[in-house]
């Protein structure tokens, strides 16, 4: 399979703060006023323009619950728009601009990315969607898209991701960021500098997957009524009275895939990539090492800061060096084979386990 070279463009997001030379400070309790430029930060690649904009001058960032951070009138406004005749595949990736931070702050300045909350909207005639179709979600329970060698901070989540066909195309987003309701006070004052990157890949051949199964109790009954969900809810699909569930137009990359049954929402990730034959591998069993970042551990085993910090009661926040060794959790490889075509995985069962984590495998 041959693909166009990656193309990386950078839209500052939480950074047009900086851009402009002021700087935006983060409160429990309150956020210092900091005007933000009306005008546009526009990038062009030749293949792809985004474009971010804000609906208000006066840019508020407070801890809050998930409801209110929802139901907040400003967002950003993240337009894609594709100005060749290929198709395309993108992904949008979100972390700490540190290139942006004011020339007396650090990295250390930063608040911890466990506490950042967001939730990504389509825009329909200038209209947000009615529901979020990522999140609402801490950041840290993204998947690590990028990890930098030289520091954390430089690291990437997953977002989102789409497909442009032939011809001009635009696609239009609306960005909600807040404070998670339970950010210390301590924290007061950190700063937020948030970056969206796009990458763009244009498509030979198909990289697109179907995938469908049965979700399964622990002890292999069939469960219907259960919401499926991959990547946090950009893909979903409710079982039907035989426990079956679908999900379609799956690209390669790895992701977040859940099942919410009864109100317990049961957690794994999985990788999909390319290979000569449609198997499926676990990653269980494996130990993150003392003084190494979390993000490093989360994408090397294809899981998330999150769902690590979760399986080990880990107090380390996801901006600093683990003290001692942890438990991975377990995730999973789908190897499916490289095809001109869609290409169906069929009997992808998920086993709902005890401890709310999600079991995947292949029946024969």
């Amino acid at each position: 399979m041959k693909h166009n070279k990656y193309t990386l463009i950078i839209v500052i997001i939480m950074a047009l703060i900086s851009f402009m030379c002021l700087s935006l400070s983060v409160s429990y309790s309150y956020v210092l006023r900091s005007r933000v430029s009306g005008n546009a930060l526009v990038i062009t690649t030749g293949n792809l323009t985004s474009t971010v904009t804000y609906t208000s001058k006066d840019l508020f960032l407070i801890s809050q619950s998930d409801d209110d951070g929802l139901a907040q009138d400003e967002y950003g406004i993240i337009n894609i728009a594709k100005n060749n005749v290929y198709s395309v595949f993108y992904t949008m990736n979100i972390g700490y601009a540190v290139d942006e931070l004011p020339s007396d702050k650090t990295a250390a300045d930063l608040l911890p990315m466990e506490y950042i909350r967001v939730a990504l909207y389509e825009i329909s005639g200038g209209s947000l969607s009615e529901n979020p179709i990522v999140g609402p979600i801490k950041l840290t329970d993204l998947t690590v898209s990028s990890v930098n060698a030289d520091s954390v901070y430089r690291d990437t989540f997953l977002l989102n991701y789409g497909t442009f066909n032939s011809g001009n195309q635009t696609k239009t987003f609306g960005l909600k960021v807040w404070l998670d309701e339970n950010t210390p006070i301590s924290y007061d004052e950190y700063l937020i500098y948030l970056g969206i990157s796009v990458n763009q890949e244009t498509l030979v051949s198909k990289s697109i997957y179907n995938l469908s199964g049965k979700v399964l109790n622990s002890s292999g009954s069939a469960i219907s009524g259960a919401t499926v969900k991959f990547h946090n809810g950009k893909v979903t699909s409710t079982t039907a009275a035989d426990g079956t569930y679908s999900l379609n137009n799956v690209p390669t990359g790895t992701y977040n895939i859940s099942v919410l049954y009864n109100g317990v929402e049961y957690k794994t990730t999985m990788h999909v990539k390319y290979g000569q034959s449609v198997a499926l591998q676990s990653t269980g069993g494996a130990t993150g090492a003392a003084s190494t970042y979390l993000q490093s551990s989360a994408y090397t085993y294809y899981t998330s800061p999150g769902l690590i910090m979760s399986a080990n009661n880990l107090s380390t926040t996801s901006n600093q060096l683990t003290t001692s060794t942890y438990t991975i959790p377990n995730a999973y490889v789908l190897t499916g084979l490289e095809s001109l075509s869609i290409l169906s995985i069929n009997n992808l069962n998920l086993t709902l386990n005890n401890d709310n984590t999600l079991s995947i495998a292949l029946a024969s």
